[in-house]
């Protein structure tokens, strides 16, 4: 028996990087309190340590030493960040995965494959039931306008400071579709300038905003993507190319210890209880069943959350609610169906416009197989 029969390693996580977090403390409709999640237009660095309210403890330290190195903007704001990436494969340094919280905990995840899920709109399955994912299921929402999956993304990588953290690395974790789209391009861009070389190479980790305008209001948003640092291209690729020649020189060793690391990356969805409930609350508040109003997600997804007229025709046709709450109303898009009800507040999704909704019954293969659990996406 050896080490690795008895201790199960992880990934050592020493720091999260943040464009949002939780709010202002609010009074729900049962009488209780909830804190609503907030953006921001720069990056907050944190320990995994708390403070007495739950909060991260900002890292003020570490942040002020990148400003102090020129990382800061006029204002005294990271919006980049020195970083190093601790492989060449974007998929060992960025996971992404389709999940849908039902108040504070995972009811279905899917790595775009395979679709597991722990809830079937009525209880909590005992043993969890995977089908196959259908694109169309990312674009399932419920009454309120609001997704029922949406893309998690998590990027791992080290900061790049004058006394850097080689053995843990920093999580930024975002529901942007733009950002994960984003931020796998830009890393495909700069390995095609680099031979396929991203493990070592000099990068920053950018946030910009963006301008969107759903329904024809605008608003802002924010985005991330990476860059390669450097003046000259020719020197950046001739450093490239020698990281290769060592790796090349070390391939057997470095061969096995890329699949020992691939084994410790978790993807988004298979977080404990205590963590999947601060993922709900950062990321999908309109889960939350006594929230009422719109809100904005902590990387600055504005989405309704305001108590429905009538019932989710999703939880209909699986009785979990009664028809006869439902008014018959003629097909809409979700965007300006919310819209009508919010006419002075734009509807964005993960910094773009809401999608439209899937038009037909909803698929037997996502919440059971009784005939009674089909239902039209009004």
């Amino acid at each position: 028996m050896g080490l690795f029969d008895v201790v199960k390693p992880q990934v050592c996580e020493i720091g999260k990087i943040k464009i949002g977090g939780k709010g202002d403390e609010r009074k729900s409709q049962s009488g209780g309190t909830y804190r609503m999640p907030a953006k921001y237009d720069h990056f907050v660095i944190t320990s995994l340590n708390r403070n007495q309210a739950g909060d991260f403890i900002r890292d003020d330290e570490l942040m002020k030493s990148l400003v102090a190195d020129g990382w800061g903007d006029p204002d005294g704001k990271l919006r980049r960040i020195p970083i190093s990436l601790l492989s060449n494969d974007i998929e060992d340094v960025m996971q992404a995965a389709w999940v849908w919280y039902e108040g504070k905990k995972v009811a279905a995840r899917s790595d775009g494959v395979t679709l597991t899920k722990f809830f079937n709109g009525k209880e909590w399955l005992k043993v969890p039931e995977e089908v196959e994912w259908k694109p169309e299921y990312a674009e399932l929402r419920d009454s309120k306008g609001s997704p029922r999956f949406k893309l998690h993304t998590i990027f791992n990588c080290v900061i790049s400071v004058r006394q850097a953290h080689w053995g843990g690395v920093y999580k930024f974790r975002s529901t942007s579709r733009i950002t994960a789209s984003q931020l796998a391009g830009s890393l495909l861009e700069i390995k095609q300038l680099t031979c396929g070389v991203l493990r070592g190479m000099p990068l920053r980790l950018v946030m910009r905003p963006m301008q969107v305008a759903p329904e024809g209001k605008p608003t802002t948003v924010y985005v991330l993507h990476t860059e390669l640092i450097g003046d000259d291209l020719i020197a950046i690729q001739d450093m490239a190319l020698n990281r290769a020649k060592v790796e090349l020189a070390n391939a057997k060793s470095m061969n096995l210890a890329q699949l020992e690391y691939r084994k410790l990356v978790r993807s988004p969805g298979v977080e404990d209880e205590q963590e999947a409930a601060e993922i709900a609350d950062e990321f999908h508040p309109e889960s939350q069943p006594d929230v009422a109003g719109e809100t904005v997600t902590a990387d600055g997804e504005v989405v309704a959350t305001s108590t429905p007229k009538a019932a989710d025709p999703l939880l209909v046709g699986l009785g979990v609610v009664s028809e006869t709450k439902v008014a018959a109303t003629p097909a809409v898009e979700p965007a300006k169906a919310v819209a009508s009800q919010q006419p002075d507040k734009p509807v964005v999704v993960d910094g773009e416009p809401e999608p439209e909704t899937v038009q037909g019954e909803i698929p037997d293969s996502l919440f059971g197989s009784d005939g009674d659990q089909r239902e039209a996406i009004k």
